[in-house]
């Protein structure tokens, strides 16, 4: 089940307004002969504001939450193939694409954008957050800590759309940022 609710001035690089998304589920999974109720939740909110003439402030909240056992406020066990799959320019910018893979994620994001025309803009950025594997099935992932990234980048308009180029840097937990991983 889904809902979206929209109320911003453009659908491409808009400047006012707010994005609202959110996607719940409920399963049983059915494995090793015993039986499971599990749900999953998914949120994304993002709100835009153009306080001066040429810039945009971007903030986006996201959160998501899959388990395997409803009887406990603890996440219950899952299979690695049931996790979400975090991180890259979708969600979460400064780590390779889908290489995170949680039971529970929270990821705030404040974006700066400094307009080049209708829907080319320059942009900084900073995104942290929390995310938790919770316990796997016959696997073990360290996923669980906090993550934090930054970046600069840049949107132009192009024939086929809009053409989005980011420099990024990423961590998790008390690590390093490492320049040669750079996305």
């Amino acid at each position: 089940i889904g809902l979206r609710w929209r109320t911003t001035d453009r659908r491409i690089a808009p400047r006012n307004g707010q994005e609202l998304d959110v996607r719940a589920g409920f399963g049983e999974r059915n494995a090793n002969d015993s039986s499971q109720t599990q749900y999953r939740v998914e949120l994304d909110f993002n709100n835009y504001w153009q306080f001066a003439d040429l810039l945009v402030l971007r903030n986006r909240f996201q959160y998501g939450r899959f388990d395997g056992d409803l009887s406990t406020s603890e996440l219950g066990p899952s299979y690695y193939n049931e996790l979400f799959r975090y991180g890259g320019i979708q969600n979460l910018r400064g780590f390779d694409e889908q290489s995170l893979f949680v039971s529970e994620y929270l990821i705030g994001t404040i974006e700066l954008r400094l307009l080049t025309g209708m829907s080319g803009y320059f942009l900084a950025f900073t995104e942290f957050g929390f995310l938790q594997s919770g316990t796997l099935i016959d696997f073990e992932l360290p996923t669980t800590g906090s993550v934090w990234s930054f970046g600069a980048g840049a949107a132009f308009q192009t024939p086929a759309g809009l053409l989005n180029l980011t420099y990024a840097l990423g961590r998790l937990n008390e690590g390093s940022f490492q320049f040669d991983r750079a996305k």
